[in-house]
Formats: C-alpha cells, sequence, structure tokens
C-alpha cells in the first residue's frame, strides 16, 4: 500500500473580520482567586488585559487578587503574586502587588501597572518580578527611575526601543520611561481640557495609551471623554469625543463618549475603545470616526449578539493575532471575547448536509494563518471520503478542518480532492478536542480543548478530533499504517 504523509491543520479562511458575538472566555463570575479550565475559574475585579503576541497567552492584572494571572491552551494559571497585597519584587507567586490595574506585553518582558504601590513593575519569562520605575510613595516627581513618583499609574505602552509610556492616572500626566530616567511626556499637572503643545496641554485623568507605528501616542482622556494623541512633533490633538458625557457616533467632536476606558489597535489606521459607563465598545478610525461595535448600552451580563450583549464596569480590552477582542469585565469578574467571522462564504446554492455526495469547492484555501501542525507519521485515513454513521456518531476522513473562531459554521474538508463533507453550527458545539497532537485552539463556546502532548512523533494509536454537539459527535481520524 503507497503510504500518505497526513495532518491535520486549523485554520481560519480569512476574508474580512466581522465580529459575530460576544462571549465569555474565561471566568465563572464569582469573585475569588482559583486557577483551572477556562469557564471554571474565578477572577476578582479583572481589571488590565493584554495579549502576547507569539505564545497567544493573555495576560490579565486581576486587580482584588493582587496577582497576574495567564490564560493559554484553554488553562488560567497565576503566574505573579498569590492573593495577598503587598510590595514585594520576587519570583511568581512570591511577588506581591496592591491593586495591578495595567499590563503590557513586548519583547518577552509583561511590564504591569502597580497601582496602590505607585510602581512600574517587569516581569521576565521566567516569572521573576522587579521594579522598574516608582519609590512607592505618592506624588509627582520626575528623575531617576528608583527616586521617581507616580500616582495611581493606570496602564502602560511600551515602544519597540523599550521605552515605556505610562498613563499617571491621578498626576494628569502622560509619563516616559526611558534609559532608567523618567519624565513627563504629556500634561501640566492640572485637571482640564487641553491641546496644543503637550506640556502645556491640560489632561484629565489619562486612562490607557497605546502607539502607531509611526510613534504617535493615542490615549483616552477619562474625565474629558475624549481619545486623544500625542504626535510626534510634541502636540496633542483631539481625535474623537465632544467632551459631554454621552453616547452618539459621528466624526470627531460630534460623537460622545461616557467614561472611555481602554484603547486599543483593532487594525491599521482603526482603533478599539472601552466605552465604560455606557458601557460599550466603540472603534474610532484615525480620522476621527466613531461608530459602535457591541454592547446594548445596559449594565449588566448577557453572552449573545453583539446589540444584545451587556458588561459592567469593563476596565480594558486588548486585540490578539486574529483580531477577536478581550475585555476585562471588571464587574462581572470574567474575561469576555468578540468573537470574529473570518469564514469565505459558500455559494449559496451548495447546501451542506451531511451524508451527501461532497460538493466541490472551488475557492482557494489560504493556509497562511492560525496553522496548528500535528507530527506526521505515515498514515492513511479512516472510513470513506465522507465518512460514516453508527450509533449517533458521525465519522469523517478529512485531511483538514476549516475553522473560524466564532463563526457561524464549522466546515470539514477532504484535503486531497477539496471537498466539504459537512458543515457544523459553531452555537451548537459543546467540546473540542484534539488527541495525541498539540492543540493550540480553543473558543469559549467550545466550553473545552484538551491538550496532550506525545515526545515521539512516530505512534500506533490513531490522531484523532472530536468536534461534540448537542446531538452528535463528529470524528476526524487518521491512524499509522
Amino acid at each position: 500500500m503507497r503510504s500518505l504523509v497526513c495532518f491535520i491543520v486549523l485554520i481560519p479562511l480569512v476574508a474580512s473580520s466581522q465580529f459575530t458575538a460576544v462571549e465569555t472566555f474565561a471566568g465563572n463570575g464569582v469573585p475569588a482567586l482559583l486557577d483551572g479550565s477556562l469557564l471554571n475559574s474565578e477572577f476578582s475585579w479583572p481589571y488590565g488585559v493584554c495579549h502576547d503576541p507569539i505564545t497567544d497567552a493573555i495576560f490579565v492584572a486581576d486587580a482584588q487578587n493582587n496577582c497576574i494571572r495567564k490564560i493559554q491552551d484553554g488553562i488560567v494559571t497565576t503566574v505573579a503574586g498569590m492573593g495577598i497585597p503587598g510590595d514585594l519584587d520576587g519570583l511568581g507567586v512570591n511577588a506581591r502587588f496592591q491593586t495591578p490595574t495595567g499590563v503590557y506585553f513586548k519583547n518577552g518582558y509583561l511590564y504591569i501597572c502597580d497601582d496602590l504601590n505607585s510602581k512600574i513593575k517587569r516581569m521576565d519569562g521566567s516569572g521573576n518580578v522587579i521594579t522598574i520605575a516608582g519609590n512607592g510613595m505618592e506624588g509627582f516627581y520626575d528623575g531617576p527611575a528608583m527616586q521617581a513618583e507616580f500616582f495611581q499609574p493606570k496602564s502602560l505602552v511600551v515602544d519597540n526601543n523599550g521605552v515605556v509610556y505610562v498613563a499617571d492616572y491621578e498626576n494628569h500626566r502622560i509619563r516616559k520611561i526611558e534609559d532608567g530616567v523618567v519624565s513627563t511626556y504629556a500634561g501640566t499637572g492640572n485637571a482640564g481640557d487641553g491641546t496644543g503643545p503637550a506640556l502645556l496641554a491640560d489632561l484629565h485623568r489619562p486612562r490607557d495609551l497605546c502607539l502607531d507605528d509611526a510613534g504617535n501616542l493615542y490615549f483616552v482622556d477619562l474625565m474629558n471623554n475624549k481619545v486623544k494623541v500625542v504626535t510626534t512633533d510634541g502636540m496633542v490633538e483631539l481625535v474623537a469625543g465632544s467632551g459631554i458625557a454621552g453616547w452618539a457616533d459621528g466624526t470627531g467632536a460630534d460623537a460622545q463618549f461616557d467614561i472611555p476606558v481602554a484603547i486599543d489597535w483593532l487594525s491599521p489606521g482603526v482603533l478599539v475603545i472601552l466605552d465604560a459607563v455606557n458601557p460599550r465598545l466603540r472603534k474610532v478610525t484615525t480620522t476621527g470616526v466613531v461608530t459602535t461595535i457591541a454592547g446594548s448600552g445596559v449594565a449588566g451580563y448577557v453572552d449573545g449578539p453583539l446589540f444584545e450583549s451587556a458588561f459592567a464596569l469593563p476596565q480594558d480590552v486588548c486585540v490578539d493575532n486574529e483580531g477577536r477582542i478581550y475585555v476585562g469585565d471588571r464587574d462581572n469578574n470574567v474575561i469576555r471575547v468578540l468573537t470574529v467571522d473570518d469564514t469565505i462564504p459558500l455559494p449559496p446554492s451548495r447546501s451542506l448536509a451531511p451524508h451527501t455526495t461532497c460538493p466541490t469547492f472551488s475557492r482557494p484555501v489560504r493556509t497562511d494563518t492560525m496553522t496548528s501542525s500535528f507530527p506526521s507519521p505515515t498514515a492513511t485515513s479512516i472510513g470513506s471520503t465522507c465518512g460514516s454513521s453508527t450509533a449517533g456518531a458521525r465519522t469523517f476522513s478529512p485531511r483538514r478542518i476549516l475553522t473560524s473562531a466564532g463563526t457561524a459554521r464549522w466546515m470539514i474538508m477532504e484535503r486531497r480532492f477539496r471537498k466539504v463533507c459537512t458543515s457544523i453550527s459553531a452555537r451548537s458545539i459543546r467540546q473540542v478536542q484534539i488527541l495525541r497532537g498539540e492543540c493550540r485552539y480553543s473558543r469559549a463556546t467550545s466550553r473545552s480543548c484538551v491538550q496532550r502532548r506525545i515526545a515521539d512523533p512516530v505512534m500506533d494509536l490513531p490522531y484523532a478530533v472530536v468536534i461534540r454537539t448537542r446531538s452528535h459527535t463528529y470524528h476526524a481520524s487518521f491512524i499509522k499504517q
């Protein structure tokens, strides 16, 4: 028998990102400290969130638990601090924080705003936490980093050269840490609403910030209900917001926000703003065009369609490599996610019913995003081209499973002949298991993504992907021959 080299890949077919729903990503809503699987874990005031683009991990500043949490491969772990307030550098759970609020991952380091200690800290890949700026006194002082003073720094961002920019909340300033020295980058220290030269412009509780590739610093000026930018030539300019608390989409000063607390890049030239009191997620272009992308406007805890969803004083956002938006939903004590539908739609005439002749799939298959490959022993597939059904279980033999996080359908596809064998409603999925390989993919509604690694890629047992829905179990299996 001629042997084939087979592998399974989970791939989103990227057309254009479109958000589909709001889901709970992690946390069961109980305000406590508990590690574990996504929806069995517990947080208490999850404040800051950030994404590590290399490992795809999400870091959370778990404020009332006084610790830093990490979400990766479907598991929540505590990586620094252990629920006891304090101020102590150290390794992992030996470190101490007092209400950490902001986190940012850059160049292998996690930067942390230790809010009530008025310090900026940094954790390396081994979990060792050190203070990089702040003497622990609430106040204002520019100078050598360890002598400098902050007053409840809320969030931060780091550029490619390791320069740290800090939203120094109660000092009404944006501070800069460079070469061991802290200086003021914008703001006078007076609470006000100004534009113009950065060091002459009044700010009122700057809350969060992000940098573009050119070095322009965008930030939310919380009490002014505005989005502003510090340009590379040192000028503070308005991007959007009238200054009047409210909710209105529009352009520039015609738009309204109500306590914007967080900002991140959604795509080039497009920012996502977390509008806490409204509470809604807004999209803002760098030219000032504001639109609402999620939230009913009523505080609460509701997963589901974008404009029926509800949040409760959410505090931060971050965006992952696939364009999903994660939200630290503080008063609900959970992490929420806006899922993205990136599936290239099939022509309407192609109905996808299980156990029918496979229709031809003529659209090209993208293989350059979200690839999770298995070891590749010599293998042939089990079953017929489109599979068989026994006692409520449906077995398929695809070479590839095509998926998109949050998409309306999951497509199981036979790679060699590019034929769709079936599609599965994402809303019906209850569990995804990938056995005998490395699982790097999970979604909130999947409830579980089981990871099992093996040392030897050559083995006698089948590879298997199992997708469980409300009524059926789908299998895609390969066995060494």
